[in-house]
């Protein structure tokens, strides 16, 4: 008789269907299919997206739902007494939560700290709220925050989930002495065969450029910071935009930019994106460019590779050494002429040069293989589960 598999209960709210919340549904969703043959998975998270007031077609509410290899819990409402009946039923051997200043992952780590939650090993991901970008929005609540939770310890016993090595520097700079383990995100970017042959076929004219961005429109996402710069291009230019509006203002000061550009340069924002339809979109455009103030991977940049679609993003991903490895550019955000010549370049470039490009892309994304990520999440769960004992991807802030 087979052993049993561990238990792993995650926190997320929401989580699939919905599409609203950016990387960290994709995140999970991609951890689950990659590691359900080695551990159970259940996740407690809301009916319906973010900002939604329907719940989702085809779930059933406050009830267990099978979603892939996962048991997905629904709820109406994530009060403590559902999220203490769904810990009850599952019997978790270990408890996984995104988001650290999320408000569901404070209720859940408050439960804890009163004893109402069994003992168990509990992970948190950050998902990149350290990156000083991050910090630095909504930051007179934050530090605050920080503060109080470290004079009560509510952290204490965690194990904190860094994506890459820049998240556990980030992490351990915050949070001082921690257990941080570094396990990579994969993504897997479903390439069609229509995606494949546009890519193949793809021709660039100099002169002339196509730019594209998926994300949620947030100030972390800096577009009007890329807007100015793209304003400054010569040269036939188009810019579209994909994904959900969560800051009305920032999306307001963004159409007045939209508005003064002049007549070379085109913007169109394009609504919502579904993923499935991610590939085939990208490949219809010459370059993927995004402004970020920061991000712990960067799921839109990785689907952008994977498809040949070269990058222009800020250096504040874990994506870095672009150029030299022909797959983009990363730029420095202080650095506002290089970053007007590095859009420029882009819209300059002869075809030889881009078929270049698309090829460094699609070899760049497949470097970060789906065996190391299974690996490196194995060993922070199995070490989490095992009481944090020391292991080759595994470091502790402060030490």
């Amino acid at each position: 008789m087979s052993e049993a598999k561990p238990k792993i209960l995650i926190f997320l709210a929401p989580y699939l269907p919905g599409m609203r919340s950016g990387g960290p549904v994709r995140s999970v969703a991609s951890m689950i299919d990659a590691l359900s043959p080695y551990y159970d998975f259940f996740i407690a998270t809301r009916d319906r997206d973010f900002e939604d007031r329907k719940p989702y077609d085809g779930i059933v509410p406050d009830q267990w739902n099978r979603l892939g290899p996962a048991q997905v819990y629904y709820a109406r409402r994530l009060s403590t007494f559902t999220l203490l009946k769904i810990v009850r039923e599952v019997a978790p051997d270990l408890l996984y939560s995104n988001g650290f200043f999320c408000r569901l992952t404070i209720h859940v780590l408050f439960l804890r700290k009163l004893g109402l939650l069994p003992k168990v090993p509990f992970v948190l991901a950050p998902r990149g709220e350290f990156n000083p970008g991050a910090l630095g929005i909504k930051s007179w609540k934050k530090h605050p925050f920080l503060r109080v939770a470290s004079t009560i310890a509510l952290y204490d016993g965690i194990t904190l989930h860094a994506s890459c090595e820049q998240e556990r520097i980030n992490t351990g700079n915050v949070l001082g002495k921690c257990r941080i383990e570094v396990a990579s995100l994969q993504v897997a970017v479903e390439v069609t065969r229509r995606a494949r042959e546009q890519s193949i076929m793809k021709h660039k004219d100099p002169g002339k450029a196509s730019f594209v961005c998926i994300s949620r429109v947030t100030r972390m996402k800096n577009i009007e910071y890329l807007l100015d710069r793209l304003a400054l291009l010569r040269g036939e230019v188009t810019f579209d935009l994909y994904g959900p509006i969560q800051e009305r203002d920032v999306w307001e000061a963004c159409q007045r930019k939209i508005a003064a550009l002049p007549a070379n340069v085109r913007v169109r924002y394009c609504g919502e994106l579904d993923h499935a339809n991610v590939a085939d979109v990208l490949t219809a455009y010459d370059f993927f460019a995004m402004a970020t103030l920061g991000e712990n991977f960067g799921h839109s940049i990785m689907e952008a590779l994977a498809v040949g679609v070269p990058v222009i993003i800020s250096d504040r991903t874990p994506w870095t050494d672009m150029r030299r490895q022909f797959a983009g550019m990363d730029i420095p955000l202080e650095d506002v002429e290089a970053w007007v010549s590095g859009l420029q370049w882009a819209v300059d470039m002869e075809h030889s040069t881009y078929s270049e490009f698309r090829a460094g892309a699609v070899k760049y994304a497949s470097q970060f293989t789906l065996e190391n990520s299974v690996l490196q999440h194995r060993t922070l769960f199995d070490g989490a589960l095992n009481g944090g004992a020391p292991d080759s991807v595994s470091a502790v802030a402060g030490e």
